[in-house]
């Protein structure tokens, strides 16, 4: 079995709601955002916050998205507490990864606790609160990092990650910094970003 904490998001519901005026706003955003080349932060808010903000109230999927209750902030960190709970595990023990604003509250709790919160190509809002980050294109190149916290928690992964982060990283590959105890993570942005960037650009090929 599995435990899953996630938004609900009912699909069948909300496709029966819709009415062929509201789908068809719903295509010509989607065909927008496939026609756009470069997609950045000046995009976003000129045409995706007039057409959440606005638009999208005004049809019956506004109407259900008011409904939705995102799990992100404190309730990731409520969802997290009680996986804890249920395992009998205290949270010094558990390893989150978290990229963005909406995780910032459960890495920092993981963190505090002495467990292993990873900040993966990351942004501002989730890299000062984490023990360490890693910014790759792979996610596989975290499968160290986790065998090393299973033979010594903490301090091995701290050795390890510090090792990685003297040896530098290759290219879109394996760059690893250890944050804890460290206030100013404003070097390590710039490379998170970046690879953010590519790893979106590769994502968005695949719709």
């Amino acid at each position: 079995s599995q435990n899953v904490a996630c938004t609900s998001f009912p699909l069948d519901k909300i496709s029966q709601t819709l009415c062929k005026d509201e789908l068809r706003l719903l295509e010509a955003m989607e065909k927008n955002i496939l026609n756009t080349r470069s997609i950045d932060d000046d995009w976003i808010k000129k045409n995706l916050d007039p057409f959440y903000l606005k638009k999208l109230p005004k049809t019956n999927l506004g109407v259900l998205l008011e409904q939705v209750r995102p799990v992100g902030g404190q309730r990731k960190v409520e969802a997290l507490e009680l996986f804890a709970q249920a395992q009998d595990e205290p949270l010094s023990n558990w390893v989150v990864v978290g990229d963005s604003i909406t995780d910032f509250k459960m890495l920092q709790a993981v963190d505090n606790a002495g467990g292993l919160a990873i900040a993966f190509n990351a942004n501002e809002y989730a890299l000062p609160y984490s023990t360490m980050g890693l910014a790759s294109t792979h996610l596989d190149d975290l499968l160290p990092v986790l065998e090393a916290w299973g033979k010594g928690k903490r301090p091995a992964v701290e050795r390890l990650v510090k090792g990685k982060e003297k040896a530098g990283g290759s290219g879109d590959r394996g760059h690893f910094q250890w944050l804890a105890g460290i206030e100013d993570v404003a070097a390590h942005l710039e490379i998170h970003a970046r690879i953010r960037t590519v790893v979106r650009e590769e994502a968005a090929k695949l719709s």
